[in-house]
């Protein structure tokens, strides 16, 4: 409060105190009345305004933190099909003669860093890719087993 304004206060007490009027007291008292419950409306104001603010402050974090796992999981998905698609071109027995198996494994390699192993769909296309490397490694001249392991892929891919 304004210092002028206590010494308002102060002075009409100490009158009062020299000679009471109980029409002076009573207003006095529902003045210090309506500032003590104005006092109260601005406390819980506040209170209830910080709340508000916290409240605000929390679910947009929240939602903020909610977007980007979603971009991060969709960027992560695209990696993998765009590496998948690359893979299936490297390694189709009717494009290839021989395989560019350095180039081959790269891409395998990514897609197992890349897949979650407690995701039964990312799992299903790591150990697609394994199996895949697995029949290239073999000579790649089993075509039968080369496009078996490609359905396998593309099946898990498209669970993705």
């Amino acid at each position: 409060m304004d210092q002028e304004i206590l010494n308002a206060l102060e002075q009409i007490r100490q009158a009062l105190d020299a000679k009471p009027d109980y029409t002076i007291v009573s207003t006095i008292i529902t003045v210090f009345g309506m500032i003590g419950a104005a006092w109260i409306a601005a406390w819980f104001q506040l209170r209830n305004t910080k709340l508000v603010v916290e409240s605000e402050v929390a679910r947009t974090i929240n939602q903020i933190g909610l977007e980007y796992a979603h971009k991060d999981k969709e960027r992560k998905r695209e990696v993998m099909r765009t590496s998948v698609a690359e893979l299936l071109t490297l390694t189709d027995p009717d494009l290839h003669q021989s395989f560019d198996y350095p180039r081959v494994v790269n891409l395998i390699h990514r897609l197992q860093v890349l897949c979650d192993t407690g995701n039964p769909p990312e799992l299903g296309v790591s150990d697609a890719a394994s199996a895949l490397g697995l029949a290239i490694r073999s000579g790649g001249k089993d075509t039968v087993a080369i496009l078996k392991c490609h359905d396998d892929l593309v099946r898990h891919c498209r669970e993705l």
